[in-house]
């Protein structure tokens, strides 16, 4: 109750239109006093350990200084719902001076630890965590451990049917069937900038484009960004979306447009798509001057009333793989800069539906 609680304080900011507030108050000086793991509960850990009941345990280590960095922030938001789901195996470990002492005893603070860290109970006592990277990844360990491989979301088990290198959609699922509820069994027109394998387009097919009448369009040049004026062809991702598409419920309510977001408005009368879609996800490039031709693009296709989706507004979702603060992205490779900035121009005209890792807006009607 508590997270949930702080949880709806930080989306009272983000609808007020404190974009700044939202983006770096959310972090361990929030941390509800119950989801630390203290040496108490290590203790109390170690003893059902020795008599064969320990039950799963997973913690996240904070470095000291994560209240300045976005990376950190991406984290302890996501940790933050696994500590609501998932209550009583999953804590927070803070590396901070005003538990100094505290951290000696746990042995899980140190310089070291430069980056969010995930350790996991085992039976030599915590250990790194070794598997995958992704948050889905992470989420669905916890939730095996905890619940059992068989009351585990149902979005990842979903998501097996399909076929992916990378599943970057299903934790995100649960928030989209609340966003998304008032167009299920409607006759609704959604846009997709950015389709990549094509998870969350099926996803959509799958759960939202039930009327007849509805449809998708998705937008991807199947090129991917490895610098900010450097494209590589991604060929694999265009064969995965095709095969995707096909094993979905309604391959036929599926437009595919291959080419840049640029090319595909190029195709359009403008006059005549003004308030074509419902909802828009903006997943394309992350470089932020793209983003922002997306959202300023897109806002003019949007129906009033209707809703758009922007990815990774805190953009480090990929994990620390940075060596050191040096190789940080720098600000116009990232969302942020650009949705920030949109969200400034056109304050007037949109109510802020949830800020985050995933930044929702609503079109005043």
């Amino acid at each position: 109750r508590e997270a949930s609680a702080q949880v709806q304080q930080l989306e009272v900011g983000a609808k007020n239109g404190d974009v700044s507030w939202w983006s770096y108050s959310y972090g361990p000086s929030h941390i509800p006093t119950d989801s630390l793991f203290t040496l108490d509960r290590k203790e109390a850990l170690q003893q059902k350990a020795a008599a064969g009941s320990a039950p799963a345990t997973f913690v996240l280590i904070v470095p000291l200084d994560c209240d300045s960095s976005t990376q950190c922030l991406t984290f302890f938001e996501f940790w933050t719902t696994i500590v609501a789901q998932f209550a009583g195996h999953a804590f927070f470990v803070p590396c901070s001076a005003s538990h100094a002492e505290e951290e000696v005893s746990l042995s899980l603070c140190g310089p070291e630890f430069r980056h969010p860290t995930f350790f996991e109970w085992t039976a030599h006592g915590f250990e790194k965590y070794q598997g995958g990277k992704t948050f889905s990844a992470v989420t669905d360990r916890v939730c095996k451990a905890v619940r059992g491989p068989d009351a585990c979301s149902p979005d990842y088990a979903w998501a097996k049917k399909y076929t992916h290198d990378n599943d970057w959609f299903s934790q995100n699922a649960h928030n989209w069937r609340e966003w998304l509820a008032e167009l299920v069994g409607a006759p609704c027109q959604l846009l997709e900038i950015g389709s990549y394998e094509g998870l969350a387009t099926c996803w959509l097919v799958d759960h939202v484009l039930t009327h007849p009448a509805a449809r998708i369009t998705t937008v991807d040049p199947y090129m991917r960004t490895s610098d900010v004026n450097t494209f590589v062809a991604d060929g694999g991702a265009k064969v995965n979306f095709d095969a995707n598409v096909a094993r979905s419920k309604y391959p036929e309510k599926v437009r595919s447009f291959v080419g840049t977001s640029a090319d595909f408005y190029d195709t359009l009368d403008r006059k005549a798509a003004l308030g074509t879609f419902d909802a828009i996800y903006i997943d394309g490039s992350h470089v932020a001057s793209d983003v922002l031709v997306d959202a300023v693009a897109c806002w003019s296709l949007l129906k009033p009333g209707g809703i758009i989706i922007f990815d990774d507004y805190h953009d480090d979702y990929h994990g620390p793989s940075q060596a050191d603060k040096d190789d940080v992205k720098p600000t116009y490779d990232q969302p942020k800069l650009a949705i920030d900035s949109f969200i400034s121009c056109f304050k007037p005209y949109l109510e802020i539906i949830r800020g985050g890792k995933q930044f929702v807006i609503r079109k005043k009607a």
